[in-house]
């Protein structure tokens, strides 16, 4: 089963829903997890019971090295403009270090220790604030193209 798939709550909701309407075509999504780190969200994991133990601080040294391996490999296969992460205090620990392995902007969930309904609202405004300025973009672009189309 895809990653993607697999894990369900609020934020994978939210993902899902703008994935199928095609408002994520131009962003990558990376899911960390307690059980196999980082890891794209297209990539097949098996079925297995939710894990929800806590890591422990012995292992999670090793696995925020490999998760920093794993996201230097990403990083270095393109340039990105910005990257939104959306995690929580325990997930963070997993990735710390992470901005220093990239110029690009880092945007981080903001919501408040009430609920995750405002990091939800959050990462929902910030998919399509970029889905409208990336519309925005391709029109202007065929526009000029449609421009010096006509021109000729």
């Amino acid at each position: 089963m895809r990653a993607i798939d697999r894990y369900e709550g609020v934020f994978f909701r939210v993902l899902k829903k703008y994935l199928k309407e095609g408002l994520l075509r131009d962003v990558d999504i990376l899911i960390i997890t307690k059980r196999h780190g980082l890891i794209g969200s297209e990539e097949f994991i098996p079925y297995e019971p939710t894990f929800t133990s806590k890591v422990l601080s012995k292992d999670a040294s090793k696995m925020r090295d490999q998760n920093l391996r794993t996201l230097s490999e990403w990083l270095s296969r393109k340039q990105y403009s910005e990257i939104y992460v959306n995690c929580g205090q325990e997930f963070m620990q997993l990735i710390k270090g992470f901005e220093k392995l990239t110029t690009s902007k880092i945007t981080f969930a903001v919501g408040s220790r009430r609920g995750i309904g405002p990091k939800a609202a959050h990462m929902k405004n910030w998919i399509l604030e970029r889905s409208e300025s990336m519309y925005a973009e391709r029109s202007r672009r065929e526009s000029l193209a449609h421009h010096r189309l006509t021109e000729v």
